[in-house]
C-alpha cells in the first residue's frame, strides 16, 4: 500500500471511530432520557430562604400552591408529566415569593427553593390600612403567620393604586429611612414609630419621653 493510499485509509479509520463514538453518545442520551422520563417523583423537599428565618410564607403554603397547579400530589407522579416553568410561575405569583427554582435531583427528588421577600418597613395609611413594604416599593399585605419588627410609618397619604409620582417619590424616602434604622440598633431601640407630616416630611416619635423630632425631608437623611 502506498504512502498516500495508507494515509487515506487511516483518516477512515479515524472517521469511522469518531461516528462510532457521537452514535454511542446518542444512544446514551436518548436512553438517559428515556430513562428519566419513566421515572417518578420520589419526594418533595422545599428550602425557604427569609428574613432571619421569620417565614410570611411556609412549606404549607408552598406544597398546597404546587398540588394546586398539579391536580393532586406529586409524589409517585411521572417526571415527565411535571411542567416545572409553571409551578415556579404559580409561586411567584404569591406576593411574599421574590423567586422560585424547581428541579429533579438524581434521585428523583423535587426540589424547591423558594426566595422569599424582605419586608423593611410597616406603613399605615390616613384611612388606617396597613401594609409591609420591601426594598422594592412593593407592597405586601399583613401576615397571621408572623409580625415582623420593622420601622412603623404613619400618615402615608394614599391607598390608591398605581401612586402618583409624589406619593412614590416619598417611599422612596421611606426606604432610605427603613434601611438605614434597621441596620443602626440603637436607632431601632430608641424610634417608636415615624409620622408623615401633611408637608411630606418626617416627625420621629422617640420611644422615651413625650418630645418630637422635627426630622424634615429624608434628603441628607444619613448626616
Amino acid at each position: 500500500m502506498t504512502t498516500i493510499g495508507k494515509y487515506k485509509f487511516n483518516k477512515i479509520l479515524t472517521v469511522m471511530v469518531w461516528v462510532l463514538l457521537g452514535s454511542g453518545m446518542v444512544v446514551l442520551l436518548v436512553a438517559a432520557i428515556t430513562k428519566k422520563n419513566n421515572e417518578h417523583c420520589i419526594k418533595t423537599e422545599i428550602n425557604i430562604s427569609g428574613v432571619q428565618n421569620n417565614f410570611f410564607i411556609d412549606k404549607k403554603d408552598v406544597l398546597d400552591i404546587l398540588k394546586r397547579v398539579n391536580k393532586g400530589k406529586l409524589e409517585n407522579k411521572p417526571i415527565r408529566d411535571f411542567d416545572l416553568a409553571s409551578m415556579e410561575a404559580a409561586l411567584q405569583k404569591d406576593k411574599w415569593v421574590r423567586k422560585a427554582e424547581l428541579f429533579f435531583d438524581n434521585n428523583d427528588v423535587l426540589q424547591v427553593r423558594v426566595s422569599e421577600r424582605e419586608p423593611i418597613s410597616r406603613i399605615f395609611t390616613e384611612s388606617g390600612a396597613s401594609f409591609y413594604m420591601d426594598s422594592t416599593l412593593k407592597r405586601l399585605p399583613l401576615s397571621d403567620k408572623f409580625s415582623a419588627r420593622l420601622p412603623v410609618f404613619t400618615n402615608f397619604p394614599t391607598d390608591i393604586k398605581p401612586l402618583s409620582k409624589k406619593d412614590r417619590s416619598l417611599l422612596k424616602q421611606i426606604r432610605w429611612l427603613s434601611e438605614y434604622i434597621i441596620s443602626h440598633p440603637f436607632w431601632m431601640a430608641q424610634i417608636e414609630q415615624i409620622d408623615i407630616t401633611p408637608a411630606a416630611t418626617f416627625m420621629l416619635v422617640p420611644k422615651l419621653g413625650d418630645q418630637l423630632i422635627d426630622f424634615g425631608s429624608a434628603d441628607n437623611y444619613q448626616q
